[in-house]
Order: C-alpha cells, then sequence, then structure tokens
C-alpha cells in the first residue's frame, strides 16, 4: 500500500487518506493510477480534471536507468544540491547534447517548425528553460513584476528613438557581422518592448490574485500576458513563474 508507505515516511505530518483530493493518472505507462492533491490546492485539482493543467510524477534527474548500488557511479549531475537540481530540470540534457538551452525553449524550437506562432516568457528572472536552440526561435523575454518600462525611461522623446532606428538602420556593403547582430537585436527589443508594455498596459486581471504576495504579483502579470499573447494570434506560449521562497524545511 503506497499510502501506508507515505504516511510510515512523513510520520507526524502525512495527511490523511481522505483529506487528499483524488485524480486519475489516466495514463496506462504510470505505475500509479490514482494520485491524492493537498486539499488546499482545490483550484489546481479542477484545472487538471478539465485537461487545463499537468501533474509531472517523480520529477527528478536521471541519466540513465539505475539502482541503489550503481546511482551514484552513473549519474551525471548532482542530485543532492537545490541549484544542481533546479538546473538539470530546467535543461533535461544530462550530456550536454544541446548546450545552452532548456526543456521548454526545445519544445518551442518543435512548435514553431511544426507552424504554430509562439512566444516565451519568464517572469522577474531569467530561465535557461524556456532558451531554445540560436537560430530556430527568437530568444525569450524578461517581464518583471511592475510590467515592461518605457524605453529609454530618460529619453522617452520620440525623436530618439527614431534616431536610433536610423542608426541602425538597413544593411550596407561595409556593414559588419557583430554591427548587425546588434542592430537587429537592438531592433527587436524596441518592438517588443513597446508592443508588450502598450498591450499589458490595456489589460486587466479577470481572476482576484492575492495581493502582496511575490507568487502572486507574478500569476496577476502572466494572466495579462496570456490576453496579449491571445490578441497577438499565439498559438503556444511558454511561461517561466518561480517563487522567491523554498518549500524545503529542513528543520523537519
Amino acid at each position: 500500500d503506497l499510502y501506508e508507505q507515505y504516511k510510515f515516511v512523513r510520520n507526524g505530518v502525512a495527511l490523511d487518506r481522505e483529506d487528499l483530493l483524488e485524480i486519475n493518472s489516466g495514463s496506462e505507462e504510470q505505475p500509479c493510477s490514482v494520485f491524492g492533491v493537498h486539499p488546499s490546492l482545490s483550484s489546481l485539482t479542477t484545472l487538471y480534471k478539465e485537461e487545463d493543467a499537468l501533474f509531472v510524477a517523480g520529477a527528478g534527474h536521471m541519466s540513465e536507468p539505475v539502482n541503489r548500488y550503481d546511482w551514484q557511479k552513473k549519474t551525471v549531475g548532482g542530485l543532492f544540491g537545490h541549484s544542481s537540481m533546479q538546473r538539470n530540470s530546467a535543461k533535461v540534457d544530462p550530456f550536454g547534447l544541446i548546450g545552452g538551452t532548456g526543456v521548454l525553449g526545445r519544445m518551442r524550437d518543435v512548435l514553431n517548425r511544426a507552424g504554430h506562432k509562439t512566444s516565451a516568457i519568464s517572469i522577474a528572472e531569467n530561465s535557461v528553460s524556456v532558451v531554445g536552440q540560436k537560430g530556430l526561435t527568437s530568444g525569450p523575454v524578461r517581464v518583471d513584476v511592475e510590467g515592461v518600462p518605457e524605453f529609454p525611461s530618460s529619453y522617452a522623446h520620440e525623436s530618439f528613438t527614431s534616431q536610433v532606428g536610423a542608426l541602425n538602420n538597413a544593411t550596407e556593403p561595409n556593414s559588419g557581422f557583430m554591427a548587425e547582430q546588434w542592430s537587429s537585436m537592438l531592433h527587436r527589443t524596441l518592438v517588443v518592448t513597446s508592443e508588450l508594455r502598450e498591450g499589458l498596459l490595456s489589460k486587466s486581471a479577470t481572476t482576484a490574485f492575492p495581493q502582496e504576495n511575490d507568487l502572486g504579483d507574478k500569476l496577476e502579470v502572466l494572466s495579462r500576458l496570456q490576453q496579449v499573447a491571445f490578441e497577438e494570434g499565439v498559438t503556444r506560449d511558454f511561461y517561466y513563474v518561480s517563487p522567491n521562497y523554498s518549500f524545503d524545511h529542513h528543520g523537519g
């Protein structure tokens, strides 16, 4: 009985079976057909049952199948550090076959090749998880909780941005590769910044999120970004959101 194993390991902090919210895995390949969700996550449970959310069971870092006798010899990458496990989970590329990319970024690459219009945005911090292969998709965008500031904040006059555009205009015979790359990135930054800023200012959250709460603030911005993406015809969008606190309590 897996519940009894769980109860034995968690001891005094184990949740009672009758308090758990039951969900079905819906997969013949999953050894456990039924899972229990924390009773405080009723909204997430509903989203799962409506096929609008997913749970990842047994999430962790494994470079190849191992057992308790050979895991230390065969495992590539650290298993017992918070930062290393987060990095491995974000990349899902233990052997560095596609270096510098993340699992969501590579998924986005595939969807782009399939004809989807995609976007990738990280909220308040950068993450390799949304980085795809260079040349296949445009890089991910970072948006802070406060929104997108006007660019440039100290030179908001229209004449300044027009001069920047003129200085980084079309390619000429004597243009260098590095200069072209710089101009291309600058143009994209100006366009994306303007579009996201205007889009976010015109949208408001339709759901009440917790106030003065780090995760709530980030999800509120994300909900408005989804509205912007929908208006722009994005068919698949990727977001990275992480609370600035840990759920791991070493004190027991």
